[in-house]
Parts: structure tokens; sequence; C-alpha cells
């Protein structure tokens, strides 16, 4: 079955994440860790405004999970 664009796209990001994911295993340097804990509370945000626009509520479950993780992977950088 071929494709849409919609469909191709999340395929894309999907491995875009599987590999960020394993670098940040491979590689656990306090820059990497500071950049994820950045782009966490970039996608909150987007999040959060998706829902202004009429997302489901429901999204507040990942915009707490991503702020979580975000303050965890800050408080894991000021120990070094």
């Amino acid at each position: 079955m071929p494709q849409t664009g919609w469909e191709e796209d999340m395929l894309q990001k999907t491995i875009r994440g599987v590999v960020w994911a394993l670098a940040r295993l491979r590689i656990p340097s306090p820059l990497l860790a500071r950049t994820d804990a950045l782009a966490r509370l970039a996608v909150a945000g987007l999040i959060v405004y998706a829902m202004t626009e009429g997302a489901t509520p429901v999204l507040w479950l990942f915009v707490a999970t991503e702020i979580g993780g975000s303050a965890v992977q800050f408080v894991a950088l000021r120990g070094k």
C-alpha cells in the first residue's frame, strides 16, 4: 500500500526520534542533555499552542511528561 504524505512524515519523525534516543544513550554528554531538555520544553509549548487552537485537552498528559522529562534532565545537569 503506498504511503500518503502524512504517513511518510510520521515515519521520518519516528526514525529521527529513535536515532536521537540512541545518540543520547551512546553519548551521555551535558550538551545533548541540555539540548534534549530545551527541545522537550519547545514540544510542550507546541502542544499547548495546539490545544489553544482546539486540540483535545487529553494532550495535557503529554505536556506533563515533556515538562517532567525536561525537569529531570535539568536537575541531572546541575550535578555536573
